[in-house]
């Protein structure tokens, strides 16, 4: 279905109190949904770099001031010193596609995710440190740790750059946050950890591993940090002119040796090589019976690219201006695996996947079409690559990814993936598939050991290009 054009709108943010028009509210459901959204009234030119707004959707009729049939819906934008220098000087601040930037430094959107810790509430994003805000309030409490604890990325007079996770973790065990910070320049990568009090986070570095691209999700087990390089290249050009990496590395970082260390020291992890890229993965805590992380693949997902109004769709059509700002790839089937990461051996087995085109797709389907940034050409047919049979007759199979072991059997992924997986590896890793499920919920097309492989293809070719404008429009300032 199209994306609603009022997601991206920038109108008031007033306070709703809901009703239930179809069906029945369950009675036994309490508490709050908290959700992290993007104002779209600060104009920024991605739509996901807007000022934090955190909204709470009361569970239970008639609460927080709502009347006994309804459910209190309650925005309410993140008060951060970001938020308050630029209502004093907006005209200092400025709407780039990496952000909002000032003589003060760069604006900590805190925007991406909610993140609950006891009754305490953290509002997140990849390029500032967390902030704490009141979970009935939602008022503003502080942000997270000494500004140079972080190492920042960019330093500003104010409001430093910290390239850090949107999605840290709570240990609870341990009673802290986990979180990383990352040089954008040389990739080196620390762990950082807030005991819940004081001033201060501490911080270890990473060595023999660097992150090239971003740190959106970081996980953990029982005794591990789980890291990866995630897909997402930043690119300071106009025009979308860098291409995220097919693959990258991943990092086991044992809790026990952070302690062992002392702050401010360094640590080595078990390095893997990992494709196709990631954006999202969750571990299984319980690491008695071994490391496993659900891989949420995105081969072909580019959020650098996103929705301008002289945009066109797949078929030449002009975008809907509503969605300027909003993010776009191509469509293609999804891919979801379970990986055993074996720290000590350096192996990784597929123990299960998830992977069914006539049910899971990836993709954002906009204004009743597709936004590829291909051509605005209407109806231009897909590449032919050579050794590639032409759309529609392709084979069942697998892309072959090569690692030092023996191959990785990906399932093929059709045109997405002929014109987006290339030269993907799997280094360090001697992959296994065919390795029963233990127990984890049932994934389509779990191959248990003795199933027969697919034939595999080759592939490869070049990446989706970015959409031509329509001549005779002007993009706007």
């Amino acid at each position: 279905m199209p994306i609603p054009r009022s997601i991206l709108t920038k109108g008031d943010l007033p306070d709703l109190d809901l009703r239930v028009v179809r069906g029945a509210w369950p009675s036994d459901i309490s508490g709050h949904l908290v959700i992290s959204t993007s104002d779209q009234r600060t104009h920024p030119v991605h739509a996901f770099f807007g000022d934090g707004v955190m909204v709470r959707l009361a569970l239970e009729p008639g609460t927080d001031g709502a009347a006994p049939d309804r459910f209190a819906w309650r925005p309410r934008v993140i008060d951060t010193p970001s938020v308050r220098l630029r209502r004093r000087r907006p005209e200092v601040f400025t709407a780039t596609r990496l952000g909002t930037t000032s003589p003060f430094g760069t604006l900590n959107a805190a925007n991406t995710a909610p993140l609950p810790w006891g009754d305490r509430l953290f509002a997140t994003w990849d390029a500032g440190r967390p902030v704490e805000i009141d979970p009935v309030t939602l008022a503003f409490v502080a942000e997270v740790g000494h500004r140079d604890d972080w190492a920042p990325a960019l330093d500003a007079p104010v409001l430093p750059l910290i390239a850090t996770t949107a999605h840290p973790v709570i240990d609870p065990e341990r009673g802290c946050l986990w979180s990383v910070t990352r040089d954008v320049f040389s990739g080196e990568l620390s762990v950082v950890r807030y005991d819940g009090s004081g001033r201060h986070v501490r911080r270890w570095r990473v060595e023999g591993v660097s992150f090239p691209q971003a740190t959106h999700t970081i996980t953990q087990t029982r005794d591990w940090l789980v890291l990866a390089d995630t897909a997402y290249k930043v690119d300071l050009a106009d025009d979308r002119t860098v291409t995220n990496n097919p693959d990258g590395p991943l990092v086991l970082v044992r809790k026990d040796d952070l302690e062992s260390a002392g702050d401010g020291g360094a640590v080595r992890g078990s390095v893997f090589r990992l494709a196709p890229e990631v954006n999202h993965f969750y571990a299984a805590y319980d690491d008695s019976a071994g490391i496993r992380v659900v891989m949420e693949h995105t081969p072909g997902v580019d959020i650098g690219m996103y929705l301008r109004e002289d945009d066109v769709d797949a078929f030449g059509r002009p975008i809907d201006p509503a969605l300027r700002g909003m993010y776009c790839h191509g469509m293609s089937p999804a891919l979801t695996t379970v990986l055993e990461f074996d720290p000590v051996k350096g192996t990784v087995t597929d123990v299960a996947r998830l992977y069914d085109p006539s049910r899971y797709w990836q993709g954002r389907a906009v204004c009743h079409g597709l936004v590829l940034r291909r051509s605005a050409r209407a109806h231009a047919p897909p590449p032919r690559l050579p050794g590639l049979p032409p759309r529609g007759d392709q084979p069942a199979g697998a892309a072959e990814l090569r690692g030092q072991g023996r191959p990785f059997a990906l399932p093929s992924r059709g045109d997405a993936l002929r014109a987006r997986l290339a030269g993907a590896r799997l280094a360090q890793a001697a992959v296994g598939v065919g390795v029963d499920a233990g127990g984890l919920p049932d994934l389509a097309r779990v191959r248990a050991a003795g199933t027969r492989r697919p034939r595999q293809v080759a592939v490869r070719g070049p990446r989706p290009r970015r959409a031509q404008r329509v001549p005779g429009r002007r993009r706007p300032p």
